[in-house]
């Protein structure tokens, strides 16, 4: 598989799978040992990646500002959603906070979308505890929130009657004219054609706003366990290996704070006695 150019990541995909498959069929006695347990699979090369600053987050915005995608794109950042989550999100899941707060809203994530096959979407709860979450907005993605479920409810009521005859409401944030769920490859191949075109060749959709969510917060401040719990990761130990790469000027920073650390004079009486 590697000499017909497939990545390490998806050699180890297989092989997990393969060697999983075995090992229950041995445990079953359709076979005498695991053939697998002798092979050494090829770890996955780690990708190096450069954290995302302030200033390409907001490149990546523009090139979204005023068409279709400009909700989902800004909502993926604000939230570092996973796309799966973006599209199984329903308007009964985005509220108020239980303080009653009107200005502060909250994505709750109970559903997700699971594309089946090329034409079978299929919706459900995440797949994890951990998964199942509620994500704080910021007030700019609540007027984006406001601003497009206005104009979605102006379209419905401007259909004809045969577009309400096959209409099934499902109560999606982003969905179909008809109701249904979108296909996520096609979404993020839509979003795709908008990168290429605003020259961000080297961002991958969707997946690339959830890594910039989680930078971002990080330089913010957020500490490690919030920015986990943010993400719905199993792990705290994903969010400090995946998603919080240190940007040169936080390094910076932190070598300055130890120089003025140093730099301050000595209390009379410090030191050994």
């Amino acid at each position: 598989m590697l000499e017909a150019g497939r990545s390490r990541r998806t050699v180890e995909y297989v092989f997990s799978l393969l060697r999983a498959s075995l090992s229950h069929a041995a445990g079953q006695g359709i076979i005498l040992r695991n053939p697998c347990d002798g092979v050494i699979a090829p770890h996955p090369e780690k990708r190096k990646r450069q954290p995302h600053m302030p200033e390409d987050v907001r490149r990546l915005l523009r090139a979204f500002e005023g068409n279709k995608w400009e909700t989902l794109v800004h909502l993926a950042v604000y939230t570092g959603m996973r796309r799966a989550e973006l599209l199984g999100l329903r308007w009964g899941d985005v509220r108020p906070g239980a303080d009653g707060d009107p200005d502060r809203w909250f994505v709750n994530v109970e559903q997700v979308v699971t594309e089946l096959s090329a034409t079978q979407i299929e919706l459900g709860p995440p797949k994890t505890d951990k998964s199942q979450r509620a994500i704080a907005l910021p007030q700019e993605a609540v007027s984006l929130l406001r601003r497009y479920r206005a104009r979605q409810a102006a379209e419905r009521l401007a259909m004809n009657p045969e577009q309400r005859s096959v209409f099934v409401d499902h109560d999606l944030v982003f969905c179909k004219p008809t109701g249904h769920p979108l296909q996520p490859q096609r979404v993020s191949e839509s979003v795709r054609w908008y990168l290429d075109k605003a020259g961000l060749h080297h961002l991958r959709p969707l997946h690339d706003n959830r890594h910039a969510n989680a930078d971002l917060m990080y330089q913010a401040g957020a500490d490690i366990k919030t920015i986990s719990e943010h993400h719905g990761h199993s792990t705290i130990q994903i969010t400090a290996d995946i998603y919080t790469t240190v940007p040169q000027r936080m390094q910076a920073e932190a070598a300055d704070a130890l120089s003025a650390i140093l730099r301050q004079p000595a209390i009379p009486g410090d030191g050994p006695a």
